[in-house]
């Protein structure tokens, strides 16, 4: 068995694995939350007009990316996603759509 960890855009990485016909069991990933804004929502944020966590935070295609590393992974492999709850149903959508069973713990 190995482990590989990669800290890199997942577009580079999702790439390279398809190039060499890469299937993992496991995904463990905390993808952008976008949310990111200019803008205080109402309540505090820490004494800042808003939160800004980056270029990459801004307008990430919740939707894309779980497409695009879907069949990434093996028969009974899983993705575990750590994410802003006003994602789930986008994410949830996506993954029941390319055959994952959603589960929460």
């Amino acid at each position: 068995m190995s482990v590989i960890f990669e800290n890199c855009d997942y577009v580079d990485l999702v790439k390279r694995m398809k190039k060499q016909n890469i299937k993992v069991d496991l995904i463990f990933t905390d993808p952008p939350y976008c949310v990111s804004r200019d803008y205080q929502l109402g309540f505090s944020n820490m004494g800042r007009a808003g939160m800004n966590y980056g270029q990459w935070d801004y307008n990430f295609d919740q939707k894309k990316w779980t497409s695009d590393v879907s069949d990434l992974v093996k028969d009974g492999g899983s993705i575990i996603i750590f994410n802003d709850w006003k994602n789930f149903s986008y994410l949830v959508e996506e993954l029941e759509k390319n055959g994952f069973l959603i589960m929460s713990i």
